[in-house]
């Protein structure tokens, strides 16, 4: 709802990236007959809306389920992503500060965002969050043999989604690759890497720069209980678990 209405660069950039990532068409003014283009069904209540939730990247992996993708949560974890990248840390992504750089908080931080986003370029950003997000993609669609990230990130999720887990593995590929200029596929197309499913703020930090020691070559913590880890799945060498940098992160 942060979104209705709301005019900033920053709900325009949310409200863009989200529509790309589901598939549907991104204009800012649509006519009420073209509404069922951009509305989501499913399969088990189908209306004839344009978006199949089931077939979006969100539902098909497990990291949203298609009740939050009715409920444009895709649209807030875009948001929780973006807020991450321009604050340079870890959002808190809870909904007081949601509301804050919203402008509709107590606080109101929405310039700040504005600034930070200005600093960087709208496009620039954007570019940068589509290539990250069609890398992962790619992985998801052609190197883990079909099967689901949220298997990966989080073996025992049963029904639940691994938004969390998602968001470690995204902002973690968006520093190898952006921040450092590396191939983080690179490692997992040779010999694999580990995933680690961290639960929320104060540990998104501490994960982010775990994964990003994994997906290094020979850069590995051995003690997944060092960062709160709840599971940690490891595919032939990629990591040294005995390196300097790995036991110096523990």
């Amino acid at each position: 709802m942060r979104q209705a209405g709301n005019t900033s660069k920053f709900s325009s950039l949310v409200r863009t990236l989200a529509s790309e990532i589901r598939g549907d068409a991104s204009k800012d003014i649509l006519l009420l007959s073209e509404m069922p283009e951009i509305s989501i069904d499913s399969k088990q209540s189908s209306v004839g809306y344009g978006i199949s939730a089931e077939n979006t990247f969100w539902c098909k992996h497990g990291i949203l389920r298609v009740s939050d993708l009715r409920e444009s949560e895709d649209e807030q974890f875009i948001a929780d992503l973006l807020l991450s990248i321009l604050l340079g840390t870890p959002f808190p992504a809870n909904k007081k500060e949601f509301d804050n750089y919203y402008g509709i908080g107590e606080k109101d931080k929405s310039n700040e965002i504005e600034l930070k986003l200005n600093a960087i370029g709208f496009d620039n950003i954007s570019k940068d969050i589509k290539l990250v997000i069609s890398e992962l993609f790619n992985f998801a669609d052609h190197q883990i043999g079909g099967a689901r990230l949220k298997n990966l990130l989080n073996p025992s999720a049963g029904s639940n989604p691994v938004k969390e887990a998602f968001f470690t593995l995204f902002m973690s590929f968006y520093d190898l690759m952006i921040n450092q200029n590396m191939n983080p596929f690179a490692c997992f197309s040779i010999s694999g890497t580990a995933f680690a499913y961290c639960t929320a703020q104060p540990k998104r930090g501490v994960c982010m720069k775990y994964i990003v020691a994994v997906i290094k070559p020979h850069k590995l913590d051995p003690v997944r209980d060092a960062v709160g880890a709840g599971g940690l799945i490891l595919i032939d060498d990629c990591a040294d678990p005995f390196s300097v940098e790995a036991v110096r992160a523990s």
